[in-house]
């Protein structure tokens, strides 16, 4: 019976994974959501079941071990959904969240022994961060990308190295040491190009890729539906990076991510003009 734990929920990046799951539940699911405020979840998802259905709402910080403790017991699967539009110095939400997770599991592991079974952790990531991915897009893109979404890449980047090292038996802390060698998770990466129609509820059409050439643009709700594929088959996936592509024709929003960028540079700008002042 798998155990699925959606954090980030009411996001476009969760709200199209907790779709696809209710559109394609695994017999017997179990799922815990994790979000701030769940009349929000419920506003935006007013045909999500009841407790007794083995779905099972609950509000707090994804940044909190505690809570994530609660809801991370006997997982299977934790899809890390959350992050930020935006790109400041010292963000650094999915880095904590990847810490609090890390520390959950943590603490289970020590108190489950041998019986500790690893879940996997799907984190959503980028293309620009994929080696194989990125050197199949223009230099000069990947270089400007990178600079105006650093401190964004540096999050993820510091949690991904969090994961890694659980992963590979080496994280450990003076309450909770962890046997070396002893893997804590496993974990995939989701890398798609740039995303669109984040209101979209319909998939036209996605491929999982190592890397090589690929189309720039895929849709908020093919992602979900990649993420859920990478959640439902560890065994096949874990401890990979894989690119997300697609393979039908998604709705294009540039007008909204024109509006998304243009917020992130007049940032930089700003914050270059009061450096300098």
């Amino acid at each position: 019976m798998p155990k699925f734990v959606l954090l980030g929920a009411t996001g476009a990046t969760g709200s199209a994974v907790l779709r696809s799951i209710l559109n394609d539940p695994p017999q017997d699911l179990k799922l815990d959501i994790l979000v701030r405020s769940e009349a929000r979840l419920r506003k935006r998802f007013s045909e999500l079941p009841t407790e007794s259905s083995g779905i099972r709402v609950l509000e707090g910080q994804a940044t909190d071990a505690s809570t994530l403790r609660r809801c991370c017991y006997g997982a299977s699967t934790i899809f890390a959904c959350v992050g930020a539009n935006e790109s400041k110095p010292g963000m650094s939400l999915v880095y904590d969240t990847a810490n609090a997770i890390v520390t959950a599991l943590r603490s289970m592991q020590s108190e489950q022994g041998d019986a500790y079974r690893p879940p996997i952790v799907v984190q959503l990531r980028t293309a620009s961060l994929n080696d194989d991915m990125a050197r199949h897009t223009p230099a000069p893109v990947v270089s400007f990308v990178k600079w105006a979404l650093y401190h964004t890449y540096l999050d993820i980047s510091r949690a991904c190295a969090l994961y890694e090292a659980a992963a590979q038996g080496n994280d450990s802390d003076d309450q909770h040491p962890t046997k070396p060698g002893k893997p804590l998770l496993r974990y995939v990466y989701a890398d798609p190009p740039t995303l669109h129609d984040p209101d979209g509820v319909e998939c036209t059409g996605y491929k999982l890729i190592a890397g090589g050439p690929h189309p720039t643009v895929l849709s908020y709700a093919d992602l979900g539906a990649a993420l859920y594929e990478l959640g439902r088959r560890p065994d096949q996936y874990a401890n990979q990076a894989l690119g997300v592509i697609a393979t039908g024709k998604p709705k294009e929003t540039w007008f909204l991510l024109f509006q998304v960028w243009l917020a992130i540079l007049w940032d930089h700008v700003w914050r270059t003009i009061t450096q300098r002042a």
